[in-house]
């Protein structure tokens, strides 16, 4: 900078004056209205917005940018508790173009454009050009505590980088020159309905909630799956547009993008994903879907929801099964899972003040999109607490056990299928219902069998670990049995193993050993586990409670997770950790009878307690 640009920036610093408060004539009090000048019984004065907020002219210089003296007389002044209603929202800034500004601690000058963002004026020529001669006069020094209220922005170095007219020009009263603070969750996209039949149009909307639209609003509605647009609305709160699925798109999502003017340039923020999926009928597809969800910490002690979809005796082969998880809250699809009989999701939950009831729902569908009915589930998640025993916020799910829905019985198949249960030997010896243990890499036998309705019809006998793993698959004509030897190498681990069999036509039947086949360790991992239920029968959609204890744990039982899981299924109804009793309520949505429930106790490496059946079962009555 130069010198006489140096001098005359420092004349104007002596001689600014700041008036913190004015003096205004008393007028009779009224209600407070709005985009108006407003005061209280003190001398402050502010502008209220559209929107029931009040900005404060921090002093006179700032006030003089916007209005004259004659303005005075428009100030309404309001008691001092219709005062205390309206939100103090910030600072009103200069006007655009109006002045130049610094501070006294800074000697460089900057230009005011909108929404307060200030450009460095780097010379006296481009100060002359765009002030004239005697811009020396129009410059004003800001306090540095309200230099914070501003934005600086790139610097002025050609008069044409910015319009001090068309700054000025550009707002008429301070609500104009507010930077509005759209919340990250304010646009929401929403279907009129989620699911339509083949070509069937439904209305998709987005809406942003905010009392004062801010400027330069755009709202563009895009397919998010193929990032195209479908509708971009300027100016407007809500943008609509039709939307249809065709006969060979399963589920289409979407997603809707706010853009508007801030400070520093455009900003923008996108709503929730939504998806839209096809009417499935049910067709020739037949078998039950399970879902469960329970919540668990996250490393940093924030929840973190898991969502576990399991289809049980589907009508079809593993290949041709799809399932897909949504929220239940807006329709948004979590995850897809094609191939599978499983399927697992996570959600974390952001925000929560008190305990939350969150939904979520699942279908599942084979290769020709014939579907089965959605199934819903609920979880109830508690927000963080201070927990003293671990000096650190964590999240306890215990109290809150899972809840879990079933539909679609399983019987109604009539499969006529047979699957053997499954023996095992070690070194000759049996290992009697599988329920022994058995050390680490030995080797095991396993044998099963299985045949169709008909003696000639051809099957698939298949041996299965706990996690579906196919240990030996085996296929024929009328009975087939089916052998292997195989090892575990994993200390401390449980495995219970199915026989699955599958017929000339797909079908397919499944029975899983009614006890684990426990792989035993050199050392670790001690204690037992015990495992009730509240009653010996239920009726269908009634709730079954069930607690597992531990006792006589070796491992310090913050360092204990159990899971109790359905035995005839396999799916995880209870997660619990940091606790000695996991409880759990499961609503009893299926027609299965008996059923029977096993927990199993892990450490933090993962070591497993020898898992434990509930001695007596449960049996399922009609409505």
């Amino acid at each position: 900078m130069n010198t006489r640009f140096s001098r005359a920036i420092a004349a104007v610093s002596m001689v600014s004056t700041l008036a913190m408060t004015f003096a205004l004539p008393s007028t009779a009090s009224a209600a407070a209205p709005t985009n108006a000048l407003v005061k209280g019984s003190g001398p402050a004065v502010y502008w209220v917005t559209a929107a029931n907020t009040r900005y404060a002219f921090p002093n006179i210089q700032t006030f003089w940018t916007w209005y004259t003296t004659d303005d005075f007389k428009n100030v309404v002044t309001v008691s001092d508790a219709d005062l205390a209603t309206l939100t103090l929202a910030g600072n009103v800034t200069y006007r655009p173009g109006a002045k130049l500004v610094k501070i006294q601690t800074d000697p460089k000058v900057y230009a005011v454009s909108r929404n307060g963002v200030l450009h460095w004026v780097k010379t006296e020529a481009l100060a002359t050009a765009l002030y004239g001669a005697n811009w020396n006069t129009r410059v004003d020094d800001v306090p540095d505590t309200f230099f914070t209220n501003y934005t600086v922005g790139t610097p002025i170095e050609n008069v044409w980088d910015i319009n001090i007219g068309n700054e000025y020009t550009s707002v008429t009263n301070p609500s104009d020159n507010i930077q509005l603070s759209i919340a990250a969750d304010a646009l929401k996209l929403t279907l009129a309905k989620y699911e339509v039949t083949n070509g069937e149009s439904v209305t998709l909307t987005a809406a942003l909630n905010t009392t004062t639209l801010p400027v330069g609003t755009s709202i563009a509605i895009y397919d998010h799956d193929s990032n195209t647009v479908l509708k971009t609305c300027s100016g407007v709160a809500t943008c609509s547009v039709p939307v249809s699925l065709t006969s060979d798109i399963v589920t289409r999502a979407y997603v809707a993008v706010l853009s508007y003017d801030g400070p520093t340039g455009s900003r923008s923020i996108s709503s929730n994903l939504t998806t839209l999926r096809h009417s499935m009928p049910n067709g020739a597809l037949y078998g039950s879907l399970i879902v469960t969800s329970d919540a668990v910490p996250n490393a940093d002690g924030t929840p973190d929801v898991r969502i576990a979809a399991t289809a049980a005796g589907m009508s079809v082969t593993d290949a041709n099964v799809s399932i897909r998880i949504y929220s239940g809250t807006d329709n948004h699809l979590i995850v897809a899972c094609s191939g599978s009989v499983t399927c697992v999701a996570d959600d974390m939950p952001t925000n929560l003040k008190t305990p939350t009831d969150l939904t979520y729902f699942a279908i599942v569908n084979d290769s020709q999109n014939h579907a089965l009915s959605p199934v819903w589930t609920t979880v109830n998640v508690l927000p963080l607490y201070s927990n003293e025993n671990f000096g650190k916020w964590v999240f306890n799910a215990t109290e809150y056990g899972t809840k879990v829905s079933q539909t679609h019985d399983q019987e109604i198949q009539d499969l006529n299928l047979y699957a053997g249960t499954i023996d095992a030997t070690v070194q000759g010896v049996s290992v009697a219902n599988l329920n022994s243990t058995v050390p680490a890499n030995a080797t095991v036998h396993l044998k099963t069998s299985g045949h169709g309705e008909k003696t000639s019809d051809t099957v698939t006998v298949e041996i299965r670990d706990t996690d579906g793993t196919i240990l030996k698959s085996c296929s024929g004509t009328g009975t087939v049995t089916c052998e292997t030897d195989t090892s575990f190498t994993t200390e401390y681990k449980n495995h219970f193993l199915m026989t699955r069999v599958i017929d000339q036509n797909g079908r397919v039947l499944e029975r899983r050993s009614s006890s684990a086949l426990y792989v035993g360790g050199t050392q670790g991992f001690g204690g037992s586990v015990r495992l009730i239920a509240d009653k010996t029968s239920v009726v269908r959609g009634g709730t079954l409670q069930l607690a597992a204890k531990i006792m006589s744990e070796t491992t310090p039982i913050s360092q204990v997770t159990t899971n109790i899981y359905n035995l005839e299924t396999g799916v995880l109804i209870a997660n619990c950790k940091w606790t000695t009793e996991c409880k759990t309520k499961t609503v009893i949505d299926t027609a299965v009878s008996p059923l029977t429930f096993y927990a199993i106790a892990s450490d933090q490496q993962g070591h497993e307690m020898r898992a434990y059946v509930m001695p007596s079962t449960v049996t399922v009555s009609a409505q």
